[in-house]
């Protein structure tokens, strides 16, 4: 009988991503303000310089989109030939540690999420996952990039090795 109760049951630390709802509460993240772009936008927390240009920190439930102010990093799942699987919006400075099904995890500081593709941000625990640098493909998102850094990661649940392609941190 026990036997039977158990045999649905994830990780009781490490619930699916796909279980938990979005995060509720905002998390500030740096997002890149465009050059030329005002500062006195009121989705701001802060402004501030960065090595590779100016951020905007913002209070976020999601990866906002781009827009004529903001840029954002993408992350991007490609398969053994080079196809895109599926794009996801980041924050900046930030790495994959992990996939979950169609989540990215990322760490900042001393916080981590799970990303899905609308961008909606699920709390998680700063875990991260072994991964591999491979050999970046043409991949046309990046305009030919020589920051790309290409890598290879369990799945978190599955363990099947998922191929995920990024800027490379800038300092």
């Amino acid at each position: 009988m026990l036997a039977a109760s158990l045999a649905g049951c994830t990780s009781m630390s490490t619930p699916r991503a796909a279980q938990q709802p979005p995060s509720t509460e905002p998390a500030v993240l740096a997002f890149w303000l465009k050059p030329g772009a005002s500062t006195n936008d009121p989705r701001f927390v802060a402004t501030d310089g960065h090595p590779c240009g100016g951020v905007a920190m913002m209070a976020v439930t999601a990866i906002p989109q781009a827009d004529a102010v903001i840029d954002v990093e993408t992350f991007v799942e490609f398969d053994h030939q080079g196809r895109v699987l599926r794009q996801w919006r980041g924050p900046v400075d930030t790495e994959v540690v992990q996939v979950d099904a169609d989540r990215v995890g990322i760490a900042w500081q001393d916080r981590a999420w799970w990303i899905d593709g609308d961008g909606r941000l699920y709390s998680r625990t700063p875990d991260k996952s072994p991964s591999r640098t491979i050999e970046c493909p043409d991949l046309p998102m990046f305009h030919g990039s020589k920051y790309l850094t290409c890598f290879a990661l369990p799945d978190f649940h599955t363990g099947r090795e998922r191929l995920i392609a990024q800027q490379s941190i800038c300092s």
